[in-house]
């Protein structure tokens, strides 16, 4: 497995991101690239990798700050540079901290999901897994659900399994919700790879037909994009819609629906070929509700 990026000295946490929805369940988890053969395709997905530099400062994570981070990767480095690369707003930039020297690296990166129904009763969320087998890993990755530490993965670790459940129960929230990974990099200062994928679905649920619709927009992926991006909504009843694309100017560029829809969750995609690089505005409308969201063309 191999998905490091390692520039000089410079090691780097990214997190790609995604959007999956799961036709039968009641949580939607916005991250990861979608095509990591190791897991089912219709779990969601992020990456991390680094090299196993080390360094004698610590930068502690901070969970109220976590929130307001840039979107894009986490980057550590050993005295070395800083190098910036792109990534899915949903993948949020946390903090990046190290142990004493020759502790190996701790990144702690989060990614956030929705749940679209008022109460959640026993609930659980499967995190999938796969290493480097050249590391050995211990336990060494903690699971926060909404800032607090899930029972009995804060500090207790994995070990060498692929997969783990985790009792969600009582912990989900309507609406946003944060799940947050502490891995930490055990494979020392002798030059090895850290390389890990991790995927997160849902477990038991509630029956998908019995929750309420809700009105949403969601982020676009990829952004930045070019020349297409996705966009996802849901409608909270059957109606007229509309999802139109706007410049900064104000000016309409395009119209992606302008109809009858029916209440539940829809998919457009959007095609900038043709205009400029620069930031749109993609706005939807539908049962008296408005709402906007920013996306990037990069050319």
């Amino acid at each position: 497995m191999s998905i490091a990026s390692i520039l000089g000295r410079a090691a780097v946490l990214c997190l790609i991101g995604t959007t999956a929805a799961f036709a039968t369940e009641t949580i939607t988890v916005r991250s990861g690239n979608g095509n990591i053969g190791e897991f089912d395709s219709q779990v969601s997905r992020f990456a991390g990798s680094a090299d196993t530099g080390f360094a004698n400062l610590f930068t502690a994570a901070d969970f109220e700050t976590a929130r307001q981070g840039n979107p894009g990767c986490i980057i550590a480095n050993h005295g070395a540079w800083i190098s910036t690369l792109p990534a899915d707003p949903q993948a949020r930039w946390i903090s990046t901290s190290f142990g004493g020297a020759g502790e190996g690296a701790t990144a702690l990166y989060a990614v956030e999901f929705t749940v679209s129904t008022a109460s959640i009763g026993s609930s659980q969320l499967v995190l999938h897994y796969a290493v480097d087998n050249t590391l050995g890993w211990g336990p060494n990755v903690g699971v926060y659900l909404n800032e607090l530490p899930v029972a009995g993965s804060n500090g207790g670790g994995f070990g060498g399994q692929f997969q783990h459940t985790l009792d969600v129960s009582g912990m989900l929230q309507p609406g946003s919700n944060w799940l947050y990974i502490n891995a930490v990099d055990l494979g020392g200062p002798g030059g090895l790879i850290f390389s890990a994928q991790f995927g997160i679905e849902p477990g038991a649920s509630a029956a998908t037909e019995d929750l309420p619709l809700a009105f949403e927009l969601a982020p676009n992926w990829p952004n930045p994009f070019n020349p297409s991006t996705r966009i996802d909504f849901s409608l909270a009843d059957t109606g007229p819609a509309r999802l139109d694309v706007y410049s900064l100017q104000g000016a309409r560029v395009a119209q992606l629906v302008n109809g009858m829809l029916s209440g539940g969750s829809h998919s457009v995609t959007f095609d900038g070929t043709g205009l400029a690089s620069g930031i749109y505005i993609y706005s939807l409308e539908a049962g008296g509700q408005r709402e906007s969201r920013r996306m990037l063309l990069v050319k």
